[in-house]
């Protein structure tokens, strides 16, 4: 916000007619991203990602290099359905809990701990709501859900394969012991109606956003809606989950930060020309041939994400 402040100050972004259209970009995508983040929360607190986890550790009779590539594949699962961050918000202390109930070493632990973290980042990319970018990119080209999912499934599976196999050489192969004793602990569910409800609760929603997608409906007004049912359904089981704590907990500091990082980029993209010099870059690249521009656009966008945070670079290049 102090970013945005000085913008407005310097005249690098004209005030009040230009927020006024910044928000009108990024209200969808941040409600929606809040939503779904307290959707986690409510699951996460009822006890569902150690019901699914202690399932995936059941599945591995014993066997470490299981373990390490079901803790890769669950990760990429709540990527996609719970946004990276929600997923990686939940998962990172619920797989640190179960690997130290075993015996795998603790220098191994960062093992587990990267590779989660490293593939709700590349796995959130088949549905609008597995990543605010998503949400950003397909509001502003109107994009319906059914439409991004069938373009970003192919992208999805290739994501999550090639970086399944990058993070067992890098970070599995030969550092973790063969097989592994677990100890688990006692049940500590809160709330095992809400642990049921998770799975059809998400399979019912994302049906709704497929079925509304014909219509144009802003994803919030569907998710919103949806996620406040949810939690008022959880507060309602007699204090088990506590919703109050989950709702101030839930990240509302993203509605700020949204504004204020937009209103920056906003500035620099469209009034400030930096939009057309990767207009340009990208005119230069395409005359290289399909493929080759692929690949190089591709090599373009990931520094420069690795550079100034994928947020702000989704602006950029989405402003014409």
């Amino acid at each position: 916000m102090i970013g945005a402040a000085l913008a407005l100050l310097a005249g690098i972004t004209p005030p009040l007619r230009d927020v006024a259209t910044v928000w009108g970009i990024v209200w969808d995508s941040t409600f929606t991203f809040v939503a779904i983040v307290v959707m986690s929360l409510v699951f996460d607190e009822a006890g569902f990602f150690e019901h699914i986890s202690k399932r995936v550790e059941a599945m591995t009779h014993g066997s470490t290099r299981k373990l390490f590539t079901y803790n890769i594949l669950l990760g990429a699962a709540v990527s996609a359905l719970f946004s990276n961050d929600g997923g990686g918000l939940v998962l990172t202390p619920i797989i640190y809990s179960v690997i130290r109930r075993t015996d795998i070493p603790a220098h191994r632990y960062l093992a587990f701990i990267m590779s989660t973290q490293f593939i709700t980042d590349t796995a959130s990319i088949p549905f609008v709501i597995s990543n605010l970018v998503n949400i950003i990119g397909s509001t502003y080209f109107s994009i319906t859900f059914l439409q991004y999912f069938l373009h970003m499934f192919l992208p999805f599976a290739t994501s999550v394969l090639s970086s399944l196999a990058m993070l067992y050489l890098v970070l599995g192969r030969g550092g973790l012991p063969e097989r592994f004793h677990y100890t688990p602990p006692a049940d500590t569910y809160k709330d095992e109606r809400v642990i049921a409800l998770a799975i059809p609760f998400m399979a019912s929603l994302i049906a709704v956003y497929f079925a509304t997608s014909f219509l144009n409906v802003p994803v919030a007004f569907i998710a919103v809606p949806a996620v406040a049912g949810l939690a008022g359904y959880a507060a309602a089981r007699g204090g088990r989950i506590s919703v109050s704590r989950i709702l101030r907990e839930a990240p509302w500091q993203i509605i700020v930060f949204s504004l204020g990082m937009f209103i920056v980029v906003y500035g620099l993209g469209g009034n400030s020309g930096m939009t057309q010099y990767l207009a340009y870059a990208l005119s230069r690249i395409q005359a290289t041939g399909p493929v080759a521009s692929t690949v190089l656009s591709g090599y373009m966008f990931a520094g420069m994400a690795g550079l100034m945070n994928n947020l702000p670079l989704c602006s950029l290049a989405t402003w014409p």
